[in-house]
């Protein structure tokens, strides 16, 4: 074979190659150039700050337990870049972390979703303390559950599962791994409460009616529970309060919600 025809044959597999990764990103990405309805990016924005308040929570209340360890992951700094020395960042979240909302899942009725939330780390550097991303910024993304009332509530939001995919360097690397592995793929779950395993894809159309997180629960759902080393705990998340104890008690938290756009 000739120089020439060997260069060609090369250029052909590689451009198919080549090919065949943009339509596959193409297809991966789709979700993200869909056109959200006046309620999603309502909901949006709410959900996004609602996780910025929950972190801010556990910054200021630092010795407080977060049942599920997930929104107080990112109000920790680790001293003397020794890991078992968490202590509170000393500034303020919302100049730490920037929260985004890249696809809701809603149940029928939209008092129910999935919403696909991915976080911004820009930390700023402290003598002393050590974060999670000494490169510079990194992308970390997992699900979100909402549940209201009322359309015109806000969501209470929850942990979904354990599912967190961390280090990418944009929002939208970081949107598609997460929604590619909730619709993708055939994902199997255990719950430490009821002690089964059950699969599931967010798309399907009867995710919120099959799903056991979403199964009544005492006096609330299933995924409102966390199981604790002795009991189960119900999680009472600052965003989930009324909005009339947070006015009134947590201002701070007030002009986050309401006051500006993250």
């Amino acid at each position: 074979m000739s120089n020439k025809r060997f260069f060609i044959i090369c250029g052909i597999v590689w451009g198919a190659l080549v090919l065949t990764c943009v339509v596959k990103y193409w297809r991966a990405s789709a979700f993200l150039r869909d056109e959200p309805s006046l309620l999603e990016i309502r909901d949006r924005q709410e959900i996004a700050k609602s996780f910025i308040i929950n972190v801010e929570y556990y910054r200021k209340n630092f010795d407080e337990v977060d049942p599920a360890n997930f929104f107080k992951y990112y109000a920790r700094r680790f001293k003397d870049n020794i890991r078992n020395t968490n202590v509170p960042s000393p500034l303020p979240t919302d100049s730490q972390i920037t929260a985004k909302v890249g696809k809701i899942y809603y149940r029928k009725d939209s008092l129910c979703c999935v919403a696909l939330l991915a976080i911004r780390r820009h930390y700023d550097r402290i003598p002393g303390l050590a974060d999670d991303s000494p490169e510079g910024d990194k992308y970390d993304s997992f699900p979100l559950i909402g549940a209201r009332e009322k359309k015109t509530d806000r969501f209470k939001i929850y942990a979904f599962g354990r599912e967190h995919f961390g280090n990418w360097q944009s929002y939208d690397e970081a949107f598609i791994v997460l929604n590619s592995d909730l619709t993708q793929t055939w994902n199997t779950d255990w719950n430490l409460i009821t002690r089964e395993n059950w699969s599931w894809n967010v798309d399907d159309p009867e995710f919120f009616e099959t799903a056991p997180e979403f199964r009544k629960y005492r006096d609330g759902y299933l995924f409102e529970y966390e199981k604790g080393d002795k009991r189960i705990i119900k999680m009472d998340y600052l965003s989930n309060r009324p909005d009339s104890i947070i006015r009134k008690y947590y201002p701070w938290a007030w002009r986050i919600l309401y006051d500006h756009k993250l």
